[in-house]
């Protein structure tokens, strides 16, 4: 059988700085119960026929609009968050962002459990696009 992934959070609402705890709950996920999975940012090339950025497995193509292999995206008012090069803190130096920048990673609670936990912080600031900022604050 297969089974639907479910993402939970361990809080509601979050403020900068805050640390967020993302669970996924998904037995198809447990590929080998003797080994504890761990899924990590893909970062293959920035190819529309890959993920790129996201959690997930690398290099796994694209096929009818579904991105195999992406398992989770983190997101700020509806945009990913992934990897641009902008100037965050206003300073006149760009700082590269984006997700992959947080070192998350999904980590198997038990080696049989299918129940995926990682953590990252909020940032004040995150970056758009290329040299386009946006704030957590509203």
């Amino acid at each position: 059988p297969t089974h639907s992934g479910i993402v939970s959070f361990d809080g509601s609402s979050y403020k900068v700085a805050d640390i967020v705890t993302v669970t996924l709950s998904d037995a198809d996920l447990n590929t080998d119960s003797d080994t504890t999975e761990v899924y990590t940012i893909a970062s293959g090339t920035n190819d529309e026929n890959q993920i790129y950025d996201r959690v997930g497995l690398v290099d796994i193509s694209i096929s009818n609009s579904s991105a195999y292999g992406r398992l989770l995206d983190i997101t700020f008012d509806d945009a990913a968050w992934t990897s641009y090069t902008c100037d965050l803190d206003n300073d006149n130096a760009t700082e590269k962002d984006g997700l992959s920048t947080t070192g998350f990673t999904l980590t198997e609670t038990t080696s049989t459990s299918g129940i995926f936990t990682g953590t990252f912080q909020i940032p004040q600031n995150y970056c758009t696009g290329n040299n386009a900022v946006s704030t957590t604050t509203g």
